[in-house]
């Protein structure tokens, strides 16, 4: 009689927890797909997850498993042959919860139609407030030409910033430029005090990207319309501009180095524009018989521009589901929304250099005091991030377009290719 009453009640109390995935008694494990490689990123990464599985998860019996990648490349090569796999017939091993970038989801969203639509989960009772976001992430994770649908949810987020030598600018009296034109102005001083040239852009394709946004020309659409192809001499204006500035001696390239990291821990350069994540990389690389301290700035726009940019991106999280399983959606979406609140946030923030993707961490008095220079910036220049549009026209990619001005401006930069005949040749493939 015992036993029954047990069962009875047992029953009543799973029929009668109508939010939660599964009967505490029954735990229902899901996998979580990543690239997070970085020992110490990881370590808070899985503290997170933790903390999910031991709380929220314990009490409603979920409990989320990391299986790890290398690399986000790595990844997608994983989950394309799962995916391939699932299409003939079999979806176990398909992971339930992705983290990826825009140029891959897209792929999982619009071709193989593999991931969940959140905007019910969003919307209803267990919803999320989208207000805490800053609208730049999630305009960056919603890049997708679908409307009015939220396939991916931001974290992980990172603008470039300029790195400069603290010393040298408060020996020299220098000031931090705003506009191109007092970086050029400042350059200038650089090239009388050193010798050297006072600037570099670490990535060609997003120096010319984020140029064309700030002239107004734009780079592409979500449809991978190519706008700058319809605005092309203004566009090689624009970008003869900075190629001018390499060849007068104020800016330089990285060299063999490949990054500028390398240059500036050696005081060769005394400032240069690249990823917000690289503060870790000057440190190792600073002599220690040298030390310098260093400190970023936002990227500098054009004078009495309309449309200020800087170049930002994101890592996206997402629900993955063929079998359009509802139970195991909503035990996805119960760690979804606990990944994506100000506890997980802000400790997934502490750590590294990556930028909060809501208001509420990078407006919290503790996360300011423990931030980063580069974290700091980037909330300073939150407002300017453009969209990098991920799209797949069937004929190309956000991916593939994006490759061929890369190598195009590295051959420009490195080995004085000419602009105009680059870029018509870049054109003249799409």
């Amino acid at each position: 009689m015992k036993k029954i009453l047990a069962l009875v009640l047992t029953l009543a109390l799973c029929l009668g927890m109508a939010a939660t995935p599964a009967c505490a008694d029954e735990v229902r494990t899901l996998n979580f797909w990543h690239s997070i490689t970085n020992t110490t990123i990881y370590a808070a990464f899985e503290e997170v997850v933790n903390d999910f599985n031991n709380g929220i998860g314990a009490e409603k019996g979920i409990k989320i498993e990391l299986t790890q990648f290398g690399s986000a490349a790595k990844l997608n090569t994983a989950l394309t042959g799962s995916l391939q796999t699932a299409m003939n017939g079999s979806t176990e091993e398909l992971p339930d919860i992705i983290m990826g970038n825009s140029i891959y989801m897209v792929d999982y969203i619009l071709n193989a139609e593999a991931l969940v639509n959140l905007t019910p989960y969003i919307e209803g009772e267990n919803g999320l407030n989208m207000d805490d976001f800053y609208p730049c992430w999630l305009t960056n994770s919603m890049n997708y030409d679908e409307e009015h649908s939220v396939y991916c949810l931001p974290f992980q987020g990172y603008s470039e910033v300029v790195y400069y030598n603290v010393e040298f600018f408060q020996e020299n009296n220098l000031s931090i430029p705003t506009t191109w034109d007092e970086m050029v102005e400042l350059c200038k001083q650089i090239v009388a005090i050193t010798g050297s040239a006072g600037f570099g852009w670490d990535n060609s394709a997003k120096m010319a990207t984020t140029l064309l946004e700030q002239a107004g020309i734009g780079y592409t659409d979500a449809q991978g319309n190519l706008l700058f192809k319809d605005n092309l001499d203004a566009a090689i204006d624009t970008i003869q501009w900075y190629v001018d500035q390499l060849n007068a001696g104020l800016f330089r390239t990285a060299g063999d180095s490949g990054y500028f990291s390398g240059p500036f821990a050696n005081q060769d350069i005394m400032m240069y524009c690249g990823s917000g994540v690289e503060g870790a990389y000057i440190d190792m690389k600073i002599d220690p018989e040298k030390p310098f301290h260093w400190a970023t700035f936002p990227v500098p726009q054009m004078e009495g521009t309309q449309t200020p940019a800087t170049f930002a991106e994101n890592s996206l999280i997402a629900i993955m589901d063929l079998d359009d399983d509802a139970e195991k959606d909503a035990a996805c979406w119960e760690f979804v929304k606990y990944f994506e609140s100000t506890e997980a946030v802000k400790k997934l923030t502490s750590v590294g250099a990556y930028i909060p993707c809501l208001k509420s961490v990078a407006e919290d008095a503790d996360w300011v005091a423990n931030a980063s220079p580069a974290q700091l910036t980037g909330v300073e220049q939150m407002n300017n991030y453009y969209v990098f549009y991920a799209f797949d026209t069937g004929d190309y990619t956000s991916n593939t377009i994006y490759t061929d001005l890369k190598n195009g401006m590295d051959d420009v930069l490195n080995n004085g290719a000419d602009l105009r005949t680059t870029m018509e040749e870049i054109l003249a493939n799409y």
